[in-house]
C-alpha cells in the first residue's frame, strides 16, 4: 500500500456567527501562508490525559510493565511511552512560541529538509535561516529516545527543560528504547490547500495535512481556542 504522506480533510464548523467568520477567515490565510504549530493534539493523551500520566510513571518506575495485563501489555506499553514523548514534544515547542523563537534558527538546532526528510545541526545560521524562510527546512523538536538526533548547545539545553518540566532523564527512555525508538518532529507545519468558505450555520474548512498532523490542533489554530 505505501507509505501515507498526506491525508486531505473537510470538516464543517459550526455555529460560527457571521460576525466572527472575517475573524476565522483572515486566520485562515494566516495559516496558510505560515503554517501552524505542530502540536500533538489531546487525543493522543488518553482521556483527561491518563495514557500519558501512565507513559510518565512507566519511565519512572512507579508501573512496572508486569502490571500491565499480558494480552495488551506491548501495545499499551507503546501507547503510553508515546504519549510522553509527545507531552514532552510540545512542552518544548510551547516553550519555543513562548520565547519568540519558533520560526528563529540557534546554532545548534536540528533542522529537517522538507524535501528528503534528512536532518542536520545548524551551524551557518545565516544560510539555515534564509533556508528556513524559504520553506527548505524545518526547525524540530524531540521525541526522545536513543536514535534521536541530539541538538547541540542552547537549544539542547531548551529540549532537556522539556524533559526537566516532566522530572524525566534520557536514560529512562532508554529503558524503553524497543517501543520508543526516538526522532525528532518538525514544530511547524504547513496547510496545504488550506481554504474556508461560508456553508450552512458555519464554514467549511478544507485542507491537505502530513500523516501524524492532527486536523483537531488545526482548527483551533484558525478557530482562536485555547487548549
Amino acid at each position: 500500500t505505501g507509505h501515507l504522506v498526506a491525508n486531505r480533510f473537510s470538516v464543517h464548523v459550526r455555529g460560527i456567527a457571521k460576525p466572527l467568520r472575517e475573524s476565522v477567515l483572515a486566520s485562515v490565510a494566516r495559516v496558510a501562508a505560515g503554517g501552524f504549530p505542530n502540536y500533538y493534539g489531546p487525543q493522543r493523551f488518553g482521556n483527561e490525559g491518563h495514557t500519558a500520566r501512565q507513559g510518565f510513571d512507566l519511565l519512572k518506575g512507579q508501573l512496572r510493565p508486569n502490571q500491565i495485563p499480558r494480552q495488551r501489555r506491548r501495545f499499551l506499553i507503546r501507547l503510553a511511552i508515546s504519549a510522553a514523548q509527545s507531552m514532552v514534544f510540545n512542552t518544548v515547542l510551547g516553550n519555543r512560541i513562548d520565547n519568540g523563537r519558533i520560526a528563529t534558527v540557534t546554532v545548534g538546532d536540528v533542522l529537517q529538509k522538507i524535501e528528503s526528510g534528512g536532518m542536520f545541526v545548524c551551524e551557518n545560521v545565516a544560510q539555515d535561516q534564509a533556508r528556513l524562510d524559504a520553506g527548505e527546512l524545518a526547525l524540530t523538536g524531540p521525541m526522545h529516545g536513543p536514535k534521536m538526533r541530539r541538538a547541540e548547545g542552547e537549544p539542547a539545553e531548551w529540549d532537556a527543560e522539556g524533559l526537566a518540566r516532566w522530572e524525566l532523564t534520557e536514560e529512562q527512555f532508554a529503558e524503553f528504547s524497543r517501543v520508543a525508538h526516538g526522532t525528532r518532529r518538525p514544530m511547524m507545519v504547513s496547510a496545504d490547500d488550506l481554504v474556508a468558505e461560508s456553508a450552512t450555520g458555519g464554514l467549511l474548512v478544507k485542507v491537505t495535512l502530513p500523516a501524524g498532523v492532527y486536523v483537531t490542533v488545526l482548527l483551533r489554530e484558525v478557530l482562536g481556542l485555547e487548549e
